[in-house]
């Protein structure tokens, strides 16, 4: 295949791997393009939400949403992200069953769609509801925010950028191997031309050399040759 040609898919394959690897890179972290501080990837680990969140998912969860805003309309309620009470350090995602204000707070009692006998979309009773805070539901300001996608892929599109990257590496030193061997190509090249250069002009100077170039010397007329002063 000539080298062009080589080029030519070297640099296509180069350019859609670095485009993807971008696109990949903004999946793989929502934070580019909703801020760190609107959104948050957060990796489930139990089976409580199954089968709506498979264990092992990541959900992307929006924390700019306003409490006020969420929905307890069971079974079509949000699905949101939360402080565990008794243990701040523990994030827990579950659904909205029930809403109660008390004053000027909102308090969401949850449930995860697999936990108790009536797993979602049946109704639960009160007394399937979780029991955070003593029963008395999740106060507003332990919401992080609302679960906006119940299986955000980060795995695969980490995967995949690196993967991208890998092969935008490999043809961009491919790219840099073609070039230096074309540089070296034209040097061989014009040093073999100026050699050739060199042998004609050797052989030029070699042949000239078996010839003896005769010159005439002009008459001399003795009319006009000068006479000495004296005899």
């Amino acid at each position: 295949m000539p080298s062009k040609t080589v080029k030519k898919i070297l640099l296509i394959a180069l350019g859609l791997s670095l485009i993807g690897a971008v696109f990949f890179y903004i999946q793989s972290n929502p934070y580019v393009i909703y801020g760190e501080e609107n959104t948050e990837v957060i990796n489930v680990a139990s089976s409580s939400m199954e089968p709506t969140i498979v264990t092992g998912n990541s959900v992307l969860v929006d924390k700019k949403v306003n409490p006020s805003e969420l929905s307890a309309d069971y079974p079509n309620s949000d699905i949101i992200a939360f402080k565990k009470p008794s243990n701040l350090e523990v994030i827990i995602v579950h659904r909205i069953v029930a809403k109660d204000e008390r004053g000027d707070t909102s308090y969401f009692y949850t449930k995860g769609d697999g936990n108790g006998f009536n797993k979602y979309p049946a109704i639960p009773t009160p007394a399937e509801y979780d029991p955070w805070n003593g029963g008395q539901g999740i106060p507003e300001d332990l919401v992080i925010g609302k679960v906006i996608d119940t299986n955000y892929p980060t795995m695969p599109y980490t995967i995949g950028f690196w993967l991208l990257i890998i092969i935008s590496i490999i043809a961009g030193i491919a790219l840099l191997v073609l070039f230096f061997l074309d540089r070296s190509k034209k040097r061989r090249n014009h040093i073999r031309q100026l050699e050739k250069r060199i042998e004609k002009l050797e052989a030029k100077k070699e042949k000239g050399k078996g010839y003896v170039v005769h010159g005439k010397m002009p008459k001399t007329n003795e009319a006009t040759s000068p006479r000495p002063l004296f005899d």
